[in-house]
């Protein structure tokens, strides 16, 4: 029936005015739902907004029910004509149709229906080619083309074919072209076109497909068409620039007598009512355009409407949404993704745990333990109580996860899964200041839930992965040893998306219920398909999961049912054949209005243009189209626009010419606003052509006071966030808010930065400083605290200066030492908020039972560091780095000298030997290879990664212990003594310089121990003492029973039972060589772990005096340096006990002491440690949370993001 047209059926053509549906078809159409005798016309609308507009219309008219068969839009009329001629359903084109749509091509790829682009059965066929050849049958079957052979077309036709027929359907990517040829055969006239007089075809797009040209046309079989076609305002070219509408053949205008008789147009160029709002950048689209709505909504009738035209509506619908509902408009809800909802999130992420290059990596599984959007009955991981501890549950903690990936230096992907179990079995090693039994149970419920997670996971995990639950070794918990109860592992894939549905919480989930019941759905009719289809259907593993994951990703939301005001928000395209009383038009710009022709794959330009496919000007006559309606379509038009006021922004094509043909007005008075935006500002440009109205989200205003001028802002907008804005500034520039602060304690905090930079410059700098000044100080990075190698610089030195402590200063070109002044006490700015926010008042007490050296360093270091890190936990989530990290490089340092002296000494951690018949390792007589072995085996046992074929192993293992991978896992496979290499072989070797340094005890526990001071005061300390030696000297060695005097000296009649040495083993990198012994330093005049340590063994010891403390630094080379008393430094000085250092020999003295101290300066330097660290407990239990920023700290603190004074000491950059 296509080859010609019956006589009596005619096609037609008339030109309307563009941007208003015609008031006599409007009439008629009315009148025919009045009266059943009137000629019944079939409309098909420009666009699915249009169809809508025009029914609301028609029933907001009070006419009855419509009959909305008789309005279409060509998608619509192609469903319906579908179903008279009783075609095959249109199969589903949403989510599962393309998953189901890839796996025919898959199928077909693997029996040779694509040889051009798939030569080998063997390969993966990808899911971009089902997309590339989808998005070219696609054009194809729009665009009718029937001609083309090309690479996998023929053979992508035939698979949609076999899938309709299979499916009892007809696949939507071949469904026009089924329609076309059903309607060129069928000799009835399809039902949707039964009783009507003829079709009106309302204006279309100039690029109106070929197949809807070819559909329309068939229908002429049946039925007259008449065109309502816009004409546009060009005087000549209108159809090649896209500003007429489509037409189906060339016709002169006419009107045929069945269409009702009314006034016809006469094209002529008409005037439009639009308003240019400039803007000053890009981006204030949405802002300006609320800031109108605001202002219109009070003076427009109730029943009012307005349409928002943003090219990019669909990616700005939640912003417009959030926007609109605060000034009382609600658009309706635009669709989302499925993926969007928080549930269906970590139902993918379960899934999926174990895919991809982050497969079981510590970030994902601590997401997956703590996330509380997917929630689960108790049962869906305890199925039964734990064997030992009724109380104990399958509960991942984050802590225990974070340490055993930095302990294990795991990482995610393959053979992850392993070292996790692997990790997780491994037994708890609680922190000092942790509770044991507390600790095991973390640990174990943590092993627990991972194992149990796991057996719930099995049908979803590659084979490797699953039989890693039946090594009985894994499920033996970590504390109590007993075989923990797992739950059922599911028989396959489908079984384990039941027991999800089963074991989920409905009672928890109603938010997201309707997503997942409509993701089971779709993937059970996903399934039912491939059996249809005689797909693979996997049913464990990789696949399955994949397909899941796919799914979800594709699937939309369920459609909420919620009807808009009189709002609507549409992209150009989209709004073509609807009118508002108000329209906005924003975002129109090149980089906000995408005007590029889609490019079709294995199409070169040459076959594009043989075929008449994806043409180049084809958005922009398609733009220029809408944009000409849409400027005539409204009782005002405001077009929002950036690009007269700022330089970067560019308009799209079809606004740039819109604009080169518009003037505004010649002065700022001949500006003609709206009636709802009298009284706005004005602006113009040299590229705004004149005048037009403007709005600024802000201005700057210079007021003059008492002489004196500032600048204030001024905020323009009035939504909540700018009336908050707007209230801050305010209180910022001492002028009454126009609402009251949520919070009034917090409105200085803003000025925390400033005031804090104030009082930094104000910080006294010339030396010599005194205590005196101490009050004045709110930071220390300008007080030089740890000496040089060369000692403290000066003439006077601290220990001999007429008042002590002393804060050294700047004396010429000299930086003076400072004792340390920490904790400080900065004087109150009589600021009562900020004082009490810094904890000035002294008020707020919060003991702490117990410390710890390193919670100590960090409140030293920074009050409010401790206070947010250690005492609210308000630390950034920790992540795992590619790079060992650096506390795991020091505990295997720790390790392996420890596993050298429990072998080789029988001396295991946490133990004291007695000194008789000891000796120290040099001492010993063991051969240096058979002695690295010890090293070597424990770092077997305890870094199994290094067995690793990845750069940070190689590297690792380079730098520990100097072997290639063969080499060690030769090693492995069959232990023998070895030369010492690498770093830890560095360190055995300086340790058998140590001949007279006879150690009796490593990782010593403090384990609480009550440190008592002079004054009265006493802390409580927890932690491990690295290593403790003692040496043996003429003259010492009595039974002395009582604690040795904190102030005790060579002339003291207490007489010490055993000299002891305190050593901390740092891991270092490299040092160079002017850095050697800096680490030293710094625990002696910055930290306070080596003073305390050293007092608390002597407390636990009766009769032990400690002689000496100090640094063992283990890098490239390993440095024991010692900081020994004057009294023994003598004696020690060629003992083989370490490279000794004097630094504190002319800094300390004690208090009492006056400029000629006869004290032993180690003493005073313990005794002012231990005083530096109660100052610090106790200002910490009274609540002083100041800052004390400086770059050292700041630049490495944990909590800057939170603190916000980084910026302003050079503390902001990033580290890893």
């Amino acid at each position: 029936m296509l080859g010609g047209l019956a006589m009596e059926n005619t096609l037609t053509l008339e030109h309307v005015p563009p941007g208003c549906f015609p008031d006599w078809l409007f009439g008629h159409l009315r009148e025919q739902v009045l009266d059943p005798t009137l000629p019944t016309l079939l409309v098909i609308h420009s666009s699915d907004a249009a169809r809508a507009e025009l029914l609301s219309r028609l029933e907001g008219a009070g006419i009855g029910p419509v009959d909305r068969s008789r309005h279409h839009t060509l998608e619509s009329l192609r469903k319906s004509l579908h179903a008279d001629l009783r075609l095959p359903r249109l199969l589903p084109s949403d989510a599962a149709g393309s998953r189901l749509l890839h796996a025919e091509c898959e199928m077909g790829a693997r029996e040779g229906y694509f040889p051009s682009l798939h030569a080998s059965a063997e390969h993966h066929w990808g899911e971009g080619r089902t997309r590339a050849l989808a998005r070219l049958c696609q054009a194809f079957d729009v665009e009718d083309v029937r001609s083309w052979d090309g690479p996998g077309i023929d053979g992508f036709r035939k698979r949609l074919v076999r899938m309709g027929k299979a499916m009892n359907g007809v696949h939507p990517l071949i469904s026009r072209r089924t329609l076309i040829d059903a309607l060129g055969t069928s000799e009835s006239m399809p039902f949707t076109l039964v009783g009507i007089a003829g079709i009106v075809l309302m204006d279309q797009m100039p690029t109106l497909p070929r197949s809807d040209r070819r559909l329309l046309l068939a229908l002429l079989a049946w039925r007259s068409i008449h065109q309502l076609c816009q004409h546009g305002d060009a005087p000549i070219g209108n159809h090649r620039l896209g500003l007429h509408g489509a037409i189906l053949e060339d016709v002169q205008p006419s009107v045929a007598d069945w269409v009702p008789a009314h006034d016809v147009w006469t094209p002529e160029p008409l005037a439009q009512s639009v308003h240019r709002l400039l803007v000053p950048k890009g981006g204030l689209g949405i802002d300006a355009s609320l800031e109108v709505l605001r202002d219109w909504v009070g003076s427009a009738p109730a029943d009012a409407s307005v349409l928002i035209i943003d090219p990019g509506a669909s990616e700005r619908a939640e912003s417009w949404r959030r926007g609109l509902i605060e000034i009382g408009l609600r658009p309706a809800r635009a669709a989302a993704p499925l993926k969007a909802a928080p549930a269906i999130h970590w139902l993918a992420e379960t899934a999926s745990i174990g895919l991809g290059p982050e497969a079981w990596s510590m970030e994902r599984l601590r997401g997956l333990g703590s996330q509380r959007s997917l929630r689960f009955t108790e049962e869906w991981l305890q199925v039964e109580p734990h064997p030992e501890h009724a109380d104990w549950v399958p509960e991942m903690d984050a802590d225990r996860l974070e340490g055993l990936a930095r302990a294990w230096h795991i990482l995610g992907g393959h053979g992850a899964l392993e070292r996790w179990l692997r990790a997780l079995a491994s037994p708890p090693r609680p922190a000092p200041w942790e509770n044991p039994g507390e600790a095991a149970m973390r640990a174990e419920c943590t092993q627990w839930w991972l194992l149990c997670l796991i057996s719930r996971l099995a049908p979803l995990l590659t084979p490797a992965e699953r039989v890693l639950l039946e090594e009985s070794n894994h499920r033996l918990g970590c504390a109590s040893g007993a075989e923990l109860p797992l739950p059922p592992m599911p028989s396959n894939c489908s079984a384990w998306l039941n027991e999800i549905t089963a074991h989920i919480d409905w009672s928890e989930m109603l938010t997201d219920a309707g997503a997942l019941q409509r993701l089971f759905e779709a993937h059970g009719s996903l399934r039912r398909a491939r059996t249809v289809l005689s797909h693979r259907n996997a049913s464990t593993g990789r696949g399955w999961v994949e397909e899941l994951v796919g799914l979800i990703e594709d699937m939309q939301a369920p459609p909420v049912t919620e009807a808009g005001d009189r709002v609507r928000i549409l992209s150009p395209e989209e709004a073509l054949g609807t009118s508002a009383d108000l329209i906005l038009l924003t975002h129109l710009t090149n980089t906000g209005w995408n005007l590029r022709a889609e490019r079709l794959p294995w199409l070169d330009e040459e076959e594009r243009t043989r075929l008449d496919l994806s043409r180049p000007d084809a958005p922009l006559r398609a733009a220029r189209h809408a944009l000409h309606h849409l400027l005539h379509a409204g009782g005002d038009i405001l077009l929002i626009d950036a690009t007269g006021l700022d330089d970067d922004v560019q308009p799209a094509a079809p606004l740039a010419e819109w604009l080169a043909e518009t003037e505004g007005a010649d002065s700022a008075d001949g500006v003609e606003p709206p009636p709802y935006l009298v009284g706005w500002d004005t602006a113009a440009s040299d590229r705004t052509r004149g005048h037009h109205l403007s709005w600024r989200p802000a201005r700057i205003e210079m007021v003059v006071e008492s002489g004196h001028a500032r600048a204030e802002v001024h905020l323009s907008g009035r939504s909540v966030r700018d009336d908050r804005q707007r209230a801050g500034l305010a209180l910022r520039d001492a002028r009454t808010p126009g609402s009251p602060p949520l919070r009034p304690e917090s409105v200085s905090i803003p000025l925390d930065a400033a005031l804090m930079q104030d009082r930094l410059r104000r910080q006294p700098t010339i030396g010599p400083l005194t205590m005196d000044l101490h009050d004045r100080f709110v930071g220390v990075a300008d007080l030089r605290i740890v000496p040089t190698g060369s000692g403290a610089a000066g003439e006077v030195k601290p220990r001999d200066a007429p008042s002590w402590p002393v804060l050294g200063g700047k004396v010429g070109r000299t930086h003076l030492l400072a004792n340390d002044p920490r904790p400080l006490a900065p004087s109150a700015t009589h600021l009562p908020v900020y004082d009490d926010r810094q904890g000035c008042t002294d008020e707020a007490t919060a003991p702490r039972p117990r410390w710890s050296a390193s919670r100590l360093q960090r409140w030293q270091a920074c009050p409010r560091q401790g206070w947010l890190d250690r005492r609210l936990g308000a630390s950034r989530a920790e992540t795992q780095e590619e790079d060992l990290d650096a506390r795991i490089r020091g505990d295997l340092i720790h390790g392996a000298l420890g596993a050298v002296f429990e072998q080789a000494l029988g001396l295991p951690d946490g133990h004291v030997r007695s000194v008789e018949g000891a000796t120290s390792l040099a001492n010993l007589g063991e051969a240096r290879e058979v002695l690295f072995a010890h090293i070597l085996d424990h770092l077997g046992r305890r870094a199994p990664w290094l067995e690793r074929e990845d750069a940070t192993a190689a590297q690792r293992r380079h730098d520990l212990i100097g072997l290639d991978r063969e080499t060690w896992l030769a090693w492995l496979a069959s232990p023998r003594p070895m030369t010492p290499t690498g770093r830890l072989g560095k360190l055995l070797l300086a340790e058998l310089e140590l001949h007279n340094a006879i150690p009796i005890s490593m990782e010593w526990a403090l384990d609480g121990i009550e440190i008592p001071h002079p004054d009265g005061r006493s802390i409580r300390m927890t932690g491990f003492i690295d290593r403790v030696d003692v040496v043996q000297l003429p003259g010492y060695g009595g039974q002395q029973t009582t604690v040795a005097p904190l102030d005790w000296s060579q002339e003291s009649d207490w007489k010490p039972s055993r000299l002891v040495l305190i050593r901390d083993i740092k891991s270092v990198d490299g040092p160079k060589r002017e850095a050697i012994g800096a680490r030293h330093r710094k625990a002696l005049f910055d930290e306070l772990q080596l003073g305390l340590y050293a007092r608390a063994w002597e407390i636990a010891h009766p009769g032990d005096l400690v002689i000496g403390a100090g640094i063992s630094e283990v890098g490239a080379d390993t440095v024991h340096s010692l900081e020994v008393s004057a009294v023994f430094a003598a004696a020690l000085a060629e003992h083989g006990v370490g490279d000794l250092t004097d630094f504190i020999q002319c800094t300390h003295r004690l208090p009492s002491e006056g400029p000629e101290p006869v004290s032993d300066p180690f003493r005073a330097w313990m005794q002012e440690r231990l005083t530096t660290a109660l100052d610090i407990a106790e200002a910490a239990d009274a609540g002083r949370v100041h800052a004390t920023p400086s770059e050292g700290v700041c630049t490495w603190c944990r909590v800057k993001e939170a603190c916000g004074l980084a910026p302003i000491v050079g503390g902001d950059r990033s580290w890893s």
